[in-house]
């Protein structure tokens, strides 16, 4: 009977040092956070902000066109008009093999599954390859919808002339950044370029735009 008291006693006094140290190790573990969270609000807090605002405010560029040159029977002769180009990140492209079939329906010049496939096995690793440029803007969205990962559709402005064989020559042409170079193109450059626009947003957290503010 004094032996099984004498155990009782043991097993009493082992659970009770069990008892203080998990207790003791929990009230450790609210200090640290406490203290942690104490931190965060006093010496870092000034850094979280700025890194959450640049979290969720971006600058995006707007669309610009060139202004339009017309006869003197308003006639447009040179157009600037928004057209696409298709970025490819052929690494990303060769884990979605099984969606790459729908790319034939939009019959886009120089984008087929089977020239996609091509460039899958001679640059696997390639994350950026312009795959098609002056793209219509129907067909670019079309490629949108599609979402297929490592496919991106990148707007540019380019200048059309809808009576090009008669009026060459006064007209001009534009290079690749659609600036003027020859022509009343390149005289009139100044009044009829396009300059750049960008409007800051303000996103959640999965990239919505809540805000804009122009500047």
């Amino acid at each position: 009977m004094k032996q099984h008291k004498d155990n009782m006693k043991k097993i009493n006094s082992v659970t009770s040092w069990r008892f203080i140290f998990v207790s003791v190790f929990i009230l450790f573990i609210i200090a640290v956070l406490i203290y942690r969270l104490y931190n965060l609000e006093t010496k870092n807090s000034s850094f979280l902000r700025g890194k959450g605002r640049s979290e969720s405010n971006h600058t995006i560029d707007l669309p610009h066109n060139r202004g339009t040159i017309y006869d003197r029977n308003g006639v447009p002769l040179a157009i600037s008009t928004n057209l696409y180009a298709i970025i490819l990140d052929i690494k990303t492209l060769a884990k979605e093999t099984d969606q790459l079939n729908l790319i034939n329906q939009l019959k886009i010049k120089k984008l087929t599954t089977t020239t996609i496939k091509r460039l899958i096995s001679n640059y696997p690793n390639k994350r950026y390859y312009i795959a098609a440029k002056y793209v219509t803007p129907a067909k670019a969205l079309a490629l949108k919808k599609l979402k297929i990962s490592g496919i991106h559709v990148k707007q540019e402005n380019r200048t059309y002339y809808p009576r090009s064989n008669s009026v060459a020559p006064l007209i001009g042409f534009t290079n690749s950044k659609n600036q003027g170079q020859d022509g009343l193109l390149l005289s009139q450059n100044k009044s009829i370029k396009s300059n750049q626009g960008s409007v800051r947003v303000i996103t959640d957290g999965k990239k919505y735009y809540l805000l804009y503010r122009q500047h």
